[in-house]
């Protein structure tokens, strides 16, 4: 399908590029370089392009991804949108949740446990609960899944459930708080809740709040 180049924004980063039909690609440094720049008034054959475009999109997104996941936990419908907001086309973005999710690095069942249990603890309600849940991008079943195994079981029962789920536990993370920040393994999590880190220089810690940011996942830090 041919359409019409509209508009082309360069920056240090790479290239977004407009089409007159309402689609826009995302070009990376490497691949803007790579390929002759199109201009305003080019006509592009777009299924020819995105072939050409997808090997080169997707190391760049999953990287990205990583980062996010890096940053904090995030459900799959988090980092969707963040990928889609920066332009990855959506095979790329459905081959960078499919490598995640086979790596076991989003679980929305997971995720939603760990928030549920997280705002119990700080005795936030059911609904407001299932709102920040769905606002999040965790569909509506998993969510109500997720609050509704709270108060069927009662905190200790979903945080079996995440301990089971959980792509947290046995990984190294950062541990950043208002009092600073240290790095560890995360061990297990105990009956109130809290993530047990055992610190690279020994001893163990309990944290009850702060960002957990795993590192090292799938080679990147």
């Amino acid at each position: 399908m041919n359409d019409v180049v509209a508009e082309v924004e360069e920056s240090r980063r790479g290239a977004m590029v407009r089409f007159e039909g309402g689609e826009r690609l995302w070009f990376c440094r490497g691949a803007w370089l790579e390929r002759s720049p199109l201009r305003p008034g080019d006509v592009e054959d777009l299924d020819v392009l995105k072939q050409w475009l997808l090997p080169r999109q997707y190391p760049q997104a999953l990287a990205g991804a990583v980062r996010l996941l890096a940053a904090r936990a995030r459900s799959t419908g988090e980092i969707r949108q963040k990928l889609e907001a920066y332009g990855y086309m959506d095979d790329t973005v459905d081959m960078v949740l499919y490598k995640l999710e086979k790596e076991g690095l989003l679980d929305d069942e997971a995720f939603a446990c760990e928030w549920a249990a997280a705002r119990a603890r700080h005795q936030i309600g059911r609904g407001r609960i299932l709102r920040e849940l769905v606002h999040k991008g965790v569909s509506r079943d998993v969510a109500e899944r997720a609050v509704d195994a709270l108060e069927r079981e009662g905190l200790a029962g979903i945080l079996n459930q995440y301990v089971a789920r959980s792509v947290t536990l046995g990984r190294r993370v950062k541990v950043i708080g208002l009092n600073g920040e240290f790095t560890g393994t995360a061990q297990s999590i105990d009956e109130t809740g809290a993530l047990i880190v055992t610190e690279d220089g020994g001893g163990e810690r309990r944290v009850l709040s702060g960002d957990v940011s795993v590192r090292g996942l799938m080679g990147y830090c």
